[in-house]
């Protein structure tokens, strides 16, 4: 109800559907007396009438008739008036109407056109009573809605009349926040009428619907009410008509709250009477004995016509028949016709508020009481008392009020009824003798009862009790057992995150089967989401055969079919021996050719490019030549020099670089350059400062680069011409000696590994630092690139250390910094590390003597497509098969979309090029085409297979833009469910609706400024609404047809920013620049949750991930990008699992509504996967090079795109949630971690 209600009293004495003219309707010939004032029941009838609809037809035609016909019938049912009182209760039989009355008496519907009122425009009829109507009307002068009030029925000039202007001049002389203001008044073909001040809510009766209210907001409401009213009073003005009914509350909260206290407005002073002034206001027009008021509100003095005795005091009996109803539900005094509630509130008591409601206070029962008193002296003497004494229960303190003890109720009783009194002492007595007689026989009877009654209480006492704790104990059983599984699933994630995964893994799986025994089935999908997850970063390890000596270096064939192996001191003895070089068959574990002998221990083994030559270095200096195919010896240098560290075969393979020592060991060393056939020196020998470690060709051949130690540095690293031998820019220093060097696959940078316990990149031309160092816990002594220039493999460990697992191999990504998975496990310091040629493969030698085989891979995206300028904007095709991209430079007019395969990321069709970056991109509901945006405002369809324009270029000025504080940009492009259209909007004021095959405007609702700016704009799950969020906090559903609104409702005292619909399209969710969300629901307009408040921040995003039972909201300062993630219940406002972590601030948000996940993309960009229901992540976090700008789930949620600025495209997987058995999940994934050799053992 948005409007001020007509005036429907809590009582209904008559049913107005079904009330039956011949049993409980007063005759016609009554009235007719009624309209002229006349007659000793006024009030009565009024009350009836106003309930009445058959009455208030007879109303209309009575006047309205105008012939001669009607008017001699009017005068005839004058003369068959028979008077009637209201001492005691009783049903009046009327004179049934003339059967011709009907035939007569011109009919008047209330559907009549409205009256042409001068300066209003009528927009509706509001509400109608048995006199007077309330219309909804707008002053043309000032533009602004009232509630406009005139007569309907009786002659003008009555005292109806009269009645009316009387309302209108009492609400003149009030001036108060709580009670709704007159602005004018008039007369209109001689009846009056004034219009009031509009309240958009509904009435204190509707809202309540018969409801108790909480104790505190009922007695928050009537303190308020009672403000009023005192205030009134102090004004000279008696409502005497105050019910549920005349109280109108302005945009009340949803549920009853204190809050609604400060949405009153009383209402109708229709009855009102002046008492303290002497002035231009007279009293209303009473005759006397004349009933004024509702029954079931009436003080005594009121219903018994003791008009003398009417005062302030009266209006605080309504005032306590009105907190009595908002307590219990009901009235003081409830009967079948207003007569019989009359007497009962004249003779009767009214049932203590306890007895109805236990839970009351007694504070505000003794309140209501003392309200409620029959005798006026000994109420509250002033409306403010009252609002004072709810004052006082509210802020805790002592109440005025005494509650009414049992001798002084019995002497109110005796005084009222002295008659009464006497008859019911005589029979006390009387019954008292025949109890004395009797007793004695009663007696032994009535203990036996007493005692069978005691028995079966306590039996029923101690069922319930024993109930209610075994309920109690059931809940406390399921809380602790949450409690504990969530312990499980953070200890479990806590653990993954570190790297001991087995660790988390088992906490995980104890986790799974404690919800699966307590029934916990909203937290069993976090748990199995995270197994899957985290079980594929369990890596496991062949582990090669023992060797007969420790193997100090590896190197695979370049087809990676074979590894070769250098062997170096006897791993039982530690003593030297002659070492070997040896072909391995990886798959098989097995020899795949003859050993290849040396007189001493092999420190370095390498395979020339074409995969037919191996050179390998001894401890003695020796340097060998074999052919890969015989394993025959082609050369042999026996003092190359006087210790051989490292070799490697230059990338044409016409060279080879021995790296050594050229004396004693620790000494200083040099590098070699030969010819591979003829064995000449290529340069002169490049000497270094100290002992010679490691030696790697560049890509293009014409560079090496070395480490070593240094002094007084601790070592150093540098490049180096091969043709001249001279170095290539500065040396890139390390506190400690450079053990493993490499170049990136494209030549542009180099990996330096030290024993100061950090690996570096560097820029190779420059030789400034790339990025921070990759942290060790321990020295690292190998390193090498994967072989698409993305990641680094590093491997170390302490050598004093033996026997327990060590984090001796880590993984990190070289545009982050980071680890992309956790650390392999060896039992000792490594020795060597290679890569297979495919990337899916690392072996690792270790101190020990162990030999481990790892596959790797699964950390990778499946995707990762590099499209050069920063992406923008991608798009799923509706099947999942294509992904749409979108990008360019916002610094120089270039643009381009490029549709690729989701599963390979290879492109389909031919990029399209732009002249400005592409900001929003969109497939069409079939998958055949898609739309791109561009900075500017362009839009276009486009065929996704061939990169062909369908349809006309057309433009959307204003867009704003992209890429605002707004997580995913600010410009929004959706395609109707039937793809005919499109909707163009961002935050700044666009909203327009498109027909693409055309190019033509459907609607435009665009606004650069003011209260109707668009804000947020959403088609609904049916396309046939669209959802419009405005500057000036309103909700608008328009059609999509043609932009008109259907509904609309104010969400929120700011701006709009962020709306969606909820799956089912029932519901709206929407969040304010002044920090709200909240749920609301469409049919009603009304509010389905409280309001989810962020503080300072600015809503930023706002989406569903579980149904309409979680959702997220994006917030943060206005001026600021920073912003976090936060999981709500929006029907409580409770938050779920906390506000989500963040590496800088999150970029973009994603939803998948069927495994209800969450995924973010950070600034930082990281990309994460959030569980919904718990709040927590869903596997590791994966790292892209540069900020995410967008990030989507495919429909069928199976994977996850991410459009980053660095240029790429990248697409993980989604964890496949099976429904197996949990027992056999569980037993899988610990046979699955028992089976790892060497990981961490608690």
């Amino acid at each position: 109800m948005r409007s001020h209600e007509s005036k429907v009293p809590a009582q209904t004495p008559v049913d107005p559907v079904s009330a039956d003219p011949g049993s409980s309707c007063p005759d016609e010939s009554i009235l007719v007396l009624f309209l002229e004032g006349q007659g000793a029941d006024q009030a009565a009838l009024e009350v009836h009438i106003e309930t009445c609809a058959l009455c208030q037809d007879v109303l209309d035609r009575l006047t309205k008739a105008d012939s001669a016909a009607a008017q001699s019938v009017v005068r005839l049912l004058r003369s068959q008036l028979v008077k009637s009182r209201l001492d005691y209760p009783q049903t009046a039989t009327p004179l049934p109407p003339p059967a011709h009355f009907a035939s007569i008496l011109p009919i008047f519907k209330p559907t009549d056109p409205p009256p042409a009122i001068p300066g209003y425009d009528i927009l509706g009829e509001l509400g109608r009573g048995g006199m007077a109507v309330v219309y909804q009307a707008r002053h043309r002068g000032l533009g602004r809605l009232v509630a406009l009030k005139m007569l309907h029925a009786g002659p003008p000039g009555g005292h109806l009349s009269e009645r009316l202007r009387q309302e209108a001049r009492a609400l003149a002389r009030l001036h108060h926040p709580h009670i709704v203001h007159v602005y004018d008044s008039g007369e209109h073909l001689g009846r009056p009428f004034f219009s009031l001040e509009w309240v958009d809510g509904t009435t204190l009766a509707r809202w309540t619907d018969g409801n108790p209210l909480p104790a505190r907001t009922a007695a928050a409401l009537v303190r308020t009410i009672a403000a009023a009213v005192g205030y009134a009073h102090t004004a000279g003005v008696l409502h005497r008509d105050l019910k549920p009914a005349n109280v109108l509350l302005d945009h009340p909260p949803a549920t009853p709250t204190e809050d609604a206290a400060n949405a009153v407005k009383v209402s109708d002073f229709g009855l009102a009477k002046v008492i303290a002034h002497a002035d231009t206001v007279a009293a209303p027009h009473t005759e006397s004995g004349m009933l004024l008021g509702t029954p079931a509100y009436m003080a005594p003095e009121q219903a018994d016509l003791s008009t003398d005795r009417v005062g302030p005091p009266t209006d605080v009996y309504a005032l306590g028949a009105i907190l009595f109803e908002l307590l219990t539900g009901r009235p003081p005094f409830r009967a079948d016709t207003p007569f019989q509630t009359l007497f009962l509130v004249v003779h009767h008591e009214p049932t203590p508020v306890t007895r109805l409601r236990p839970d009351c206070p007694t504070d505000l029962a003794t309140i209501t009481a003392k309200c409620l008193d029959k005798n006026p002296a000994t109420r509250y003497l002033r409306a403010d008392d009252l609002a004072d004494d709810l004052a006082r229960f509210l802020d805790g303190r002592p109440i005025t009020a005494r509650p009414i003890g049992p001798a002084a109720r019995g002497l109110r009783w005796l005084r009222r009824r002295p008659v009464m009194a006497a008859v019911v002492t005589a029979s006390v007595v009387v019954m008292i003798a025949a109890g004395i007689l009797a007793a004695w026989q009663w007696w032994a009877a009535g203990a036996a009862r007493e005692r069978a009654d005691q028995l079966t209480v306590s039996e029923k006492v101690a069922r319930v009790t024993a109930d209610d704790e075994k309920g109690t104990a059931t809940r406390a059983r399921r809380r602790a057992e949450q409690l504990a599984a969530e312990a499980l699933l953070d200890q479990g994630l806590k653990s993954c995150e570190k790297g001991d995964v087995r660790r988390g893994l088992a906490d995980l799986a104890q986790g799974l089967e404690r919800v699966t025994a307590a029934g916990l089935d909203d937290l069993a999908p976090a748990f199995r989401a995270n197994l899957t997850c985290w079980a594929d970063r369990v890596h496991i390890p062949r582990e090669a055969p023992p060797f007969p000596a420790v193997v100090r270096s590896v190197a695979f064939s370049p087809d990676g079919r074979r590894l070769l192996v250098g062997l170096a001191v006897d791993r039982n003895t530690n003593k030297p021996q002659p070492g070997f070089a040896q072909l391995w068959d990886p798959d098989k574990w097995e020899p795949a050719g003859p050993k290849l002998p040396h007189s001493a221990p092999v420190n370095a083994v390498a395979f020339n490019p074409a995969g037919t030559r191996i050179v390998t270095g001894a401890d003695d200096g020796s340097v060998r030549l074999w052919d890969a195919a015989t394993n025959r010896l082609i050369r042999s240098a026996v003092n190359e020099l006087s210790l051989v560290r490292a070799v490697a075969f230059s990338p044409d393979g016409r060279t080879y670089a021995v790296a050594g020592n050229t004396g004693k060991p620790y000494r200083p060393g040099e590098v070699r350059i030969r010819d591979a056939e003829t064995a000449t020196l290529i340069c002169p020998p490049i000497p270094h400062p100290g002992v010679l470690y490691a030696v790697a060709y560049s890509p293009d051949g014409r560079a090496l680069v070395t480490g070593c130690h240094s002094l007084p540095e601790g070592g150093r690293a540098q490049v180096w011409e091969v043709a001249t031998g001279k170095p290539v820019g500065p040396p890139m220093i390390h506190s400690a000696r450079v053990s493993a060097v490499a170049f990136s696959p494209d030549g542009k940078l180099v990996l330096t590994a030290s024993h100061d316990c950090t690996a570096q990149l560097w820029d190779r031309q420059t030789g400034k630092r790339v990025g921070g160092p990759m942290i060790h816990p321990y020295p690292v002594s190998a390193a090498a690139f994967t072989p698409d220039g993305k990641a680094v493999v590093t491997g170390g460990g302490d050598v004093r250390k033996h026997g327990s697992e060590l984090d001796a191999i880590r993984v990190w990504d070289i545009l982050t910094g980071k680890p992309l998975v956790g650390p392999f496990t060896h039992v000792s310091m490594i020795w060597s590390l290679a890569i297979r040629p495919d990337g899916q493969a690392l072996v690792a030698s270790d101190a020990a003597g162990r030999v481990r085989f790892w596959s790797m891979g699964r950390w990778r995206p499946v995707v990762e497509q590099s499209l050069s300028d920063p992406q923008y904007a991608i798009a799923y095709s509706p099947d999942g098969k294509w992904l749409a991209a979108g990008g360019g430079s916002h610094d120089k007019p270039r643009g381009r979309s490029q549709v690729l395969e989701a599963a390979t990321g290879r492109p389909v069709g031919r990029p399209v090029e732009h002249t400005e970056c592409v900001e929003a991109i969109a497939f069409a509901p079939d998958g055949r085409t898609y739309t791109t945006l561009t900075r500017g405002g362009t839009v276009r369809v486009w065929e996704a297979e061939t990169g062909h324009p369908s349809g006309p270029q057309f433009v959307q000025p204003q867009i704003s833009p992209a890429l605002g504080d707004r997580p995913g940009g600010t410009t929004v492009m959706t395609f109707s469910p039937d793809g005919l259209h499109l909707l163009v909007s961002d935050m700044c004021g666009v909203c327009a609706l498109w027909e693409w095959q055309s190019g033509r405007p459907v609607w435009d609702k665009s606004s650069s400024a003011g209260p109707n700016t668009v804000r947020a704009s959403r088609f609904s799950p049916d396309g046939r609404t669209v959802l419009v969020g405005r500057e000036n906090g309103m909700v608008q559903l328009c059609g999509s047809h043609d932009g008109t609104v259907q509904t609309e409702f104010r969400a929120g005292r700011g701006p709009i920013v962020a709306a969606v619909f909820s799956p089912d399209g029932s519901a709206v969710l929407a969040g304010g620049d002044d920090g709200t969300v909240r749920l609301w629901d469409i049919a009603s307009g009304m509010p389905l949750g409280p309001v989810i408040n962020h503080g300072a921040d600015s809503v930023k995003d706002v989406g569903f991930v579980r149904n309409s039972s979680t959702v997220y909201s994006v917030s943060g300062p206005r001026a600021q990008v920073e912003t976090a993630v936060q999981l709500w219940n929006p029907r409580t406002g409770e938050l779920v699992g906390g506000r989500l972590p963040m590496s800088v601030y999150f970029r973009s948000v994603a939803a998948e509504t069927r495994n209800h996940w969450l995924a973010t993309g950070g600034f930082g960009g990281d990309v994460q996967l959030w569980d919904g229901p718990t709040g927590r992540p869903v596997g590791p976090t994966v790292w892209c090079g540069g900020p995410i700008h967008t990030i989507q789930f495919a429909l069928d949620g199976r994977s996850i795109a991410a459009a980053s600025k660095d240029g790429y495209i990248r697409v993980w997987n989604t964890p496949t949630v099976t429904d197996e058995p949990a027992q056999e999940l569980v037993a899988r994934v610990r046979a699955l971690t028992e089976r790892v050799p060497g990981q961490k053992k608690e």
